[in-house]
């Protein structure tokens, strides 16, 4: 919202960093989120589908705000922590539920995780995760 995205059509990648002053690359490697002086930059695996490279956008964002040091000489423990919490993130961040709660979802989760992926532009498997999670916040 802070950054005026209200919708999903506006949950686009080059957009989104725009506005938030954060550099996005492609490479022929795993996707990073790191930190160079006052830069946030964001490198995306080229040969990922778009899908994924939203979802993994979204992750690694959750590690730029929310994160800081080189995680790989954080204790396994504590470094399984922070990739939970950007994974839980990316559901929220891809999925929003401000924008969830205005869509008509069908009846058979089958079909409501269709939608999702259609509306939202993600996997079938972060969409039924996504759709788990906003029942259990829902009805728990």
């Amino acid at each position: 919202m802070k950054i005026g995205v209200s919708r999903p059509a506006e949950l686009d990648i080059e957009l989104i960093a725009a506005r938030m002053g954060i550099i996005v690359d492609y490479i022929p490697g795993p996707s990073k989120g790191v930190e160079v002086g006052s830069h946030s930059i964001i490198m995306l695996n080229n040969s990922l589908s778009p899908a994924l490279q939203w979802q993994e956008f979204a992750h690694e964002l959750a590690h730029i705000l929310r994160h800081s040091g080189n995680q790989y000489i954080l204790p396994h423990d504590f470094r399984m922590l922070q990739e939970w919490q950007a994974s839980h993130f990316a559901l929220y961040f891809c999925i929003p539920g401000s924008m969830l709660q205005d869509i008509d979802l069908p009846n058979s989760k089958q079909e409501a995780i269709l939608k999702v992926m259609d509306t939202f532009h993600v996997t079938p498997t972060f969409a039924s995760a996504r759709i788990d999670q906003w029942f259990n916040h829902i009805f728990f």
